[in-house]
């Protein structure tokens, strides 16, 4: 309108630019990580690695037949040995190389076994409310005194790791038992906090402690920490420590008893066989005992040993003894191959040829790790264990060795070797009474796997001899799967 003065445009507003945090860049990469683990790879990515194998073997094939083998027969110049050689490292070689042929299909085309074939979807089942917490709580590794589970108190007539030494009999003709001293209690008032007493439940409350008292309370747990409380210390009215008179001080240090006393075996105390702890949420499914969930396949695989690219699969119930088979015709097909180009090349060093150089790496390389890993897996089957299986055993030695550690000194070798010794005494030895899946011996192992007739451990004929679904369960865990003491043992328990 004439007269009517006009506004400038008012200027817009900028969008704001809102930075990423750290919170939602963590969320983001534990929902991209959530994903992979729900969905599997593709087929192609999980398959990819078989044929990089075979064309490593036709290449091996011919630098070995062709740019070895066939010069030495026809006594073409600058061959590397001669015909009769030539001749018998081509038989020697075929024989190798169709045995590998034929372990790598076979291992390859069997199936490992998987849980949804065989058992039915169903909801999961009720926790109890003390369960909620994992099997495999890493919280449990860092009580010093604890091996795998929940604190229990030793058993009657635990002997200390000061006792490995003869003592001299009493008057009755019997030997004195070593006095376990516990550990210091708390000091307050010059009374003695005794957890185990019902009436301390109903004291009434004191006084705040004084200056005085809690320089004792932290005197006394010095001396606790540095492991120079004598034996049969003892405590005077106003709450002091006072050591025992010089007659009873020993003169060995290393014999001196320890405020504490020594740490017992603490096995993992959750039901490993209870269907809550079986239940697998991804597959809807209860899996059958020894079975684990493959990430990369994306189902739950029977006896799970672990998944390997070189053949595409996992290893489980299904191909375990054809994987082992593969894994020693392997190590047998490569390291004859690295070691008879090796030797005519080294005599014939004019006339190396570089690829049979290159080949001489490659073999020598996949003989090693072929090598290693039919070595381990001949060991596992021995004890019967998967390589799962085998790994929670691991992590127990490891947490028995740092308790160790935390209780005796670097030099104290010999009562270390003696408490393992009343560890094993109380409850057996990890590798084999302490397997869940332990027959016995090692042969019974041997033949529940790879079968009673030598022809099935040397040739991959037939097929698995155990369905993946049931399997005979060691004496000394009870039926939910917990591990026992030697004295709960059944009377002619192996």
């Amino acid at each position: 309108m004439p007269g009517s003065e006009q506004q400038p445009p008012l200027p817009r507003e900028r969008p704001r630019r809102r930075c990423i945090g750290f919170k939602q860049v963590v969320e983001a990469t534990l929902e991209a990580s959530r994903e992979r683990r729900d969905n599997p790879q593709p087929w192609i990515v999980r398959k990819i690695m078989v044929p990089v194998v075979l064309a490593i073997i036709g290449y091996t094939y011919y630098v070995y037949v062709v740019r070895l083998c066939i010069s030495m027969v026809r006594r073409k110049s600058g061959a590397s040995g001669s015909r009769r050689e030539g001749i018998a490292f081509l038989v020697v070689f075929h024989s190798l190389f169709a045995m590998l042929l034929w372990t790598y299909a076979k291992v390859v085309l069997t199936p490992a076994g998987f849980a949804r074939e065989y058992i039915p979807k169903s909801p999961p089942p009720a926790m109890a409310q003390s369960q909620h917490r994992h099997p495999y709580d890493e919280s449990l590794m860092t009580y010093p005194t604890s091996i795998g589970g929940p604190e229990y108190a030793p058993s009657e007539g635990y002997r200390s790791a000061s006792s490995s030494r003869p003592q001299s009999p009493t008057r009755s003709g019997s030997y004195a038992q070593p006095t376990i001293v516990s550990p210091v209690p708390s000091l307050q008032d010059g009374v003695v906090d005794d957890p185990g007493n019902d009436h301390n439940a109903h004291r009434p409350p004191t006084s705040p402690p004084d200056s005085h008292a809690l320089h004792n309370n932290q005197a006394a747990n010095d001396l606790v920490e540095m492991d120079a409380i004598p034996a049969v210390t003892t405590m005077n009215a106003e709450g002091q420590l006072t050591p025992p008179p010089d007659n009873e001080q020993h003169s060995n240090t290393d014999s001196i008893p320890r405020a504490c006393p020594p740490p017992s075996r603490q096995p993992p105390s959750h039901p490993a066989l209870a269907p809550q702890y079986r239940y697998c949420r991804n597959d809807e499914i209860i899996k059958p005992p020894r079975t684990h969930h493959c990430r990369i396949c994306g189902t739950c695989v029977l006896m799970f040993d672990h998944h390997c690219p070189w053949i595409g699969q996992c290893v489980g119930a299904g191909n375990r003894r054809f994987f082992l088979l593969f894994c020693a015709w392997c190590f047998l097909f490569s390291f004859w191959t690295a070691i008879t180009l090796l030797i005519p090349t080294a005599l014939h060093a004019n006339n190396g040829d570089p690829q049979e150089i290159v080949m001489i790496f490659v073999a020598a390389l996949f003989s090693l790790f072929t090598g290693s890993l039919a070595t381990n897996h001949f060991t596992l089957i021995r004890y019967n264990s998967t390589t799962v299986e085998h790994l929670s055993v691991t992590r127990m030695r490891q947490r028995e060795r740092a308790v160790l550690a935390n209780y005796f000194k670097i030099w104290q070798c010999r009562e270390k070797r003696y408490l393992l010794r009343q560890w094993d005494e109380e409850w057996g030895r990890l590798g084999t009474e302490g397997n869940l899946w332990w027959l016995g011996s090692a042969h019974a192992n041997w033949e529940a796997v790879m079968g009673k007739n030598p022809w099935y451990w040397i040739f991959p004929i037939g097929k698995s001899f155990t369905d993946g679904l049931d399997f005979p369960r060691n004496p000394r865990f009870s039926e939910d799967g917990r591990w026992r003491r030697r004295a709960e043992w059944p009377p002619n328990g192996l």
